[in-house]
């Protein structure tokens, strides 16, 4: 699904590119999974910056929705596609506003060997599962209803903030595809 609309696509959109995910992190060699650099990320730091990408964006959807309501401060939600989504997050890339830092930057040091794919892999689909289960009780109209910050987009509505999610899930298999030719 290109460009999910409501609920039951984004969720069957979110679970596609996890298998993908899954898919093309698993299928590499080893030498291919751990080569780059903190500057020219590895397709492994694009797996591990996932997990913590995706894990906030669950959290919010656990928080009580009165809670997401008073953190908007009432602000008018703006109801964006994903391909706007998409768009506003690419700019702001190119723009150097969206930079990996804090818990969001990957770290894979040291010596690294082929049980640290396993547990990176099994972290980004706990992430993932629970982002998944969290949207359960979620309505298809609440999703525009409630809001979530973004680091480097600001404010977005709780279906922007999952088109972001889905967005980035795809883009950072992607980087690691062209980083490695």
């Amino acid at each position: 699904m290109d460009d999910p609309k409501d609920k039951d696509e984004i969720v069957t959109a979110l679970e596609q590119t996890a298998q993908e995910i899954k898919g093309y992190f698993s299928g590499l060699t080893p030498q291919q999974f751990y080569s780059g650099t903190q500057q020219h990320w590895a397709p492994a730091h694009h797996l591990q910056h996932l997990t913590p990408s995706v894990r906030p964006v669950a959290l919010g959807l656990k928080t009580p929705k009165l809670l997401l309501s008073l953190l908007s401060l009432g602000k008018p939600v703006p109801k964006h596609t994903y391909a706007k989504i998409r768009d506003t997050y690419r700019r702001a890339l190119a723009g150097g506003n969206a930079r990996a830092t804090g818990v969001f930057a990957p770290r894979l040091e040291g010596g690294v060997y082929e049980a640290d794919r396993s547990k990176v892999l099994e972290g980004f689909f706990k992430a993932h599962t629970s982002l998944v289960g969290a949207l359960d009780p979620w309505g298809d109209q609440s999703l525009d209803e409630h809001a979530m910050p973004h680091p480097a987009l600001g404010q977005l509505s709780v279906r922007e903030m999952l088109f972001f999610s889905l967005y980035h899930n795809r883009h950072h298999p992607q980087g690691a595809r062209m980083r490695l030719g």
